[in-house]
């Protein structure tokens, strides 16, 4: 669902429920349902202005015969690199931003959020994806949005303030210069 709202200029927020990918550019706010023991993962090149945020529900992979499997860790991931792809860009030198996986049931023996967490960064270090920041744990609900204008990613945990989690860092340009002989 995308929603438009006017602040200074026109931007929309586009709510990314679970099972779901979304890689996008422009004037847009990607954003997560509430993350419970789900995962969000968020990349974006400062170069192009390409990100991306997928909302991860289950571990590993998806049965033969399921219908949604970008619930499913390792099929939102693949989906997510190959959207990347797609694009004509290369999604091994982006960074990633990990967050969720909040155990808000209180599970004493092996709660199902650690099981998705470990999930979700085996195989992301399996598909060599650069993680940069995580915020995984705790006990409340947390809310993930990337500003796809400025690369910031923010992050609500529980009934908190939203607070930047990470900022992609526009890459610098290098002067040109040439030496006289």
């Amino acid at each position: 669902m995308i929603f438009c709202y006017n602040k200074i200029i026109m931007q929309c927020l586009q709510d990314i429920y679970s099972g779901y990918v979304c890689v996008s550019s422009g004037n847009k706010i990607l954003r997560t349902s509430p993350l419970g023991s789900c995962i969000a993962v968020v990349t974006y090149d400062t170069a192009s202005g390409i990100g991306g945020l997928i909302h991860i529900m289950l571990p590993g992979e998806a049965p033969a015969d399921e219908g949604m499997k970008n619930r499913y860790a390792k099929d939102a991931l693949r989906y997510l690199v190959g959207e990347i792809e797609d694009m004509g860009l290369q999604p091994h030198t982006f960074s990633y931003v990990v967050a969720g996986g909040a155990n808000v049931l209180k599970e004493r023996h092996r709660p199902v959020s650690d099981i998705i967490v470990h999930s979700v960064l085996g195989e992301m270090k399996n598909m060599l994806l650069n993680i940069v920041k995580k915020s995984v744990g705790g006990f409340d609900r947390r809310v993930v949005a990337l500003d796809l204008n400025s690369g910031i990613v923010y992050e609500t945990v529980g009934d908190s303030e939203r607070r930047i989690l990470f900022k992609y860092r526009k890459a610098k340009k290098v002067k040109e210069y040439s030496e006289r002989l």
